[in-house]
């Protein structure tokens, strides 16, 4: 969740800055049975637990002291509840006017705060709300709304392209099995060209999900499946009616082009979009040109075996140049993403 490295980012410069010498460390922290036991009982994933450790190391650091002396001196019977809650209530008060002074995000201090707050009440110590409640502004919570659905848009894109595109690979499998006895050697090229079309459509949402970064709106949960029809319709036709097979493809072009353009144009309008427009070049702009023409080639493909000529030889012909174009454009998707991502392969 972006809310945690945002936070990292903050302990990452302090420690560099070394304006406050620690006392306890990271590996210390490992060791200590009351640590143990939280981490434990949060049942928080890898990343989380990193970084819920980092916060409660900078608060204990502060308060100079370790978790389990936070905790035993807590339940020591000797200091009243009423006088240790108010200790604890100034700790945490103290702690969150360091971060303040530390010009920290309101929204980030807050779920430090609730982190520590959490630690507290694994032991049943319950801290005061009013050092827990911060009050944001308007634009702060638009702004943490902002992070929390760009953070969490990328996963759920990936899972809807990935549901979609499987429930078309599910379809060809259908359509193998019930067509097994008539395919022919021209029928399973076909076949083969709308698999490379699902793995090709599932990368290339992959890496846009996961590189790109943007607010959905209504018209990003249109395109996936607006995809899908075109798909739908090259996979029906791969046994008969070959000109129908050829217009699905070329309706899919065009459709590409369409979710091209919507997601780019999204993209831009968020800075952290930057560097990837940057080094795509005119990789996007030649997309543009290369999906119009696959668009007008594969439907004058299909006018022509309906209207002009549907012999074998021509039907094979045209089987092949678009098993190839097909691998190009996934190839130079390839090429694409590893030079952006700096890949050696």
């Amino acid at each position: 969740m972006d809310k945690w490295f945002l936070f990292d980012e903050f302990l990452l410069k302090k420690d560099k800055s070394k304006k406050r010498e620690d006392k306890y460390t990271l590996n210390k922290f490992c060791d200590d049975k009351r640590m143990i036991y939280f981490l434990e009982s949060i049942k928080a994933r890898k990343g989380t637990k990193k970084i819920i450790i980092k916060i409660i190391t900078d608060f204990c650091n502060y308060v100079g002291k370790s978790p389990t002396q936070l905790v035993e001196e807590s339940i020591n019977e000797q200091i009243s509840l009423y006088q240790r809650k108010i200790e604890l209530n100034q700790y945490l008060f103290n702690y969150k006017e360091y971060l303040d002074s530390a010009n920290i995000d309101s929204i980030k201090i807050k779920d430090a705060l609730t982190t520590i707050k959490s630690f507290y009440r694994v032991f049943g110590i319950e801290l005061s709300e009013k050092y827990i409640e911060i009050k944001l502004d308007s634009e702060e919570e638009k702004r943490a709304i902002q992070k929390q659905v760009i953070s969490e848009f990328p996963s759920v894109y990936l899972e809807l392209i990935s549901i979609i595109q499987a429930a078309i690979l599910g379809y060809l499998l259908i359509i193998i099995y019930t067509n097994l006895d008539k395919l022919i050697f021209l029928n399973w090229i076909l076949i083969i060209n709308v698999f490379i079309l699902i793995v090709m459509v599932w990368h290339e949402y992959v890496m846009m999900s996961s590189a790109w970064r943007w607010i959905p709106q209504f018209k990003d949960a249109l395109i996936p499946f607006a995809v899908a029809i075109p798909e739908f319709l090259i996979t029906t036709f791969v046994v008969s009616d070959f000109q129908y097979w050829y217009y699905g493809l070329g309706i899919f072009g065009l459709v590409s082009l369409m979710a091209y353009y919507t997601n780019i144009n999204s993209a831009k309008r968020f800075p952290e979009n930057d560097y990837v427009l940057r080094v795509s070049g005119n990789y996007y702009p030649n997309t543009y040109i290369m999906s119009i023409f696959s668009g007008v080639i594969f439907i004058g493909i299909g006018l022509i075996l309906q209207f002009v000529s549907s012999n074998i030889v021509i039907e094979y012909f045209f089987a092949i140049f678009t098993a190839i174009n097909l691998l190009i454009i996934t190839y130079r998707s390839h090429l694409f993403w590893n030079r952006l991502l700096d890949y050696d392969n």
